[in-house]
């Protein structure tokens, strides 16, 4: 979260001339509520099982660029289905820029609680092992959408 994923992705799809599609946008939209809604009623097993049927109904799309949340490399399934035929690219930024980025944002249920920072460093510490094994990584910090995707671009070509 924070790392630009839907600013980058919508700016890329248009250059790239395809459709763009943010992940936590489509479960909402096939569940009928928000996603803090979804964690607090349902629970993030259940989030987690929304995210493996959306990587499923994706999978072999093409045409399409994908902004995932960042949970959804937690599941290798989630993984292998969206990588089938497309290229996976992390990106990542450092704490206080995803601080910076995500400000007083009230939508993200994973960072509920008193010490934002705390859960942030958590989250990335975590998350790290399957961030790395994403091989095309970009550091988003101090880029803008643009820049960003002209690193894209240019790994893709």
């Amino acid at each position: 979260m924070g790392t630009g994923k839907t600013h980058v992705g919508t700016e890329l799809a248009g250059r790239l001339g395809m459709d763009f599609l943010d992940a936590d946008r489509e479960i909402e939209r096939r569940e009928g509520r928000p996603v803090p809604e979804l964690f607090k009623d349902e629970g993030e097993p259940y989030f987690r099982a929304c995210e493996r049927d959306l990587a499923e109904a994706l999978a072999g799309r093409e045409g399409l660029v994908i902004s995932t949340g960042g949970g959804m490399v937690l599941n290798p399934e989630c993984v292998e289905l969206l990588s089938r035929n497309a290229d996976a690219i992390c990106l990542t930024a450092g704490v206080d820029e995803i601080l910076k980025r995500i400000g007083s944002q009230t939508h993200r249920p994973l960072l509920a609680g008193p010490d934002r920072r705390e859960r942030v460093e958590n989250l990335l510490r975590e998350r790290d092992p399957h961030y790395r094994a994403i091989p095309l990584q970009i550091q988003t910090g101090g880029l803008s959408a643009s820049e960003v995707v002209d690193r894209i671009i240019g790994m893709l070509d």
